[in-house]
């Protein structure tokens, strides 16, 4: 089994460059779903990518890595991995060690603050406290992920300028590690 990591701050975009990853292999890649108590914001109601559950549920689970975010638990349930050739996960950069893969290929997106300050505030789904509590963790993750970039094998900084981009070149650079042909 492979596995694709996408680490980055809030607002940065790895979202949209799942989707569009999951767009261009639809038959290969798996992207496990975090279970979250955070309750689920309004542009996320037909996502995915997160199961919402209680601390009581969370706690039954059995998890491949979990953090605490916020005040929410966010855990990777362990139970569908092995059935799956190719996973994408989302994750924040100091979990890549709780993840123990021989084939990985991570991805490392970044930006100014300005920047993802911005996206975060387009969205206008938290408050300004909210906000501002995760660019504070933005700058500690950014902070970590430069400290361990030579760990990516691809790292990229996403601005205004090159936004548009990010998608192509991140998927150029995983066509190499990807299997020859769609399953």
């Amino acid at each position: 089994m492979k596995i694709i990591t996408i680490t980055g701050p809030s607002g940065v975009g790895k979202g949209y460059l799942k989707d569009r990853i999951k767009q261009r292999w639809p038959n290969t890649i798996y992207e496990l779903p975090w279970y979250t108590t955070r309750p689920p914001r309004e542009d996320e109601q037909h996502r995915c990518d997160r199961i919402h559950v209680t601390a009581r549920e969370f706690a039954t689970k059995r998890m491949l890595v979990t953090d605490e975010v916020a005040g929410y638990l966010y855990g990777l349930s362990a139970d569908p991995v092995s059935e799956h050739s190719v996973v994408l996960v989302e994750l924040r950069c100091h979990l890549l060690d709780q993840l123990h893969f021989k084939d990985t290929f991570s991805i490392a997106l970044v930006a100014h603050t300005d920047f993802l300050r911005s996206r975060i505030m387009r969205r206008a789904t938290e408050s300004d406290h909210e906000v501002k509590q995760r660019i504070a963790v933005a700058e500690n993750d950014m902070h970590r992920m430069d400290i361990v970039r030579a760990r990516f094998s691809f790292f990229y900084e996403v601005s205004a300028e090159n936004e548009h981009l990010v998608v192509e070149q991140s998927i150029q650079a995983l066509t190499s590690y990807m299997p020859s042909k769609e399953e």
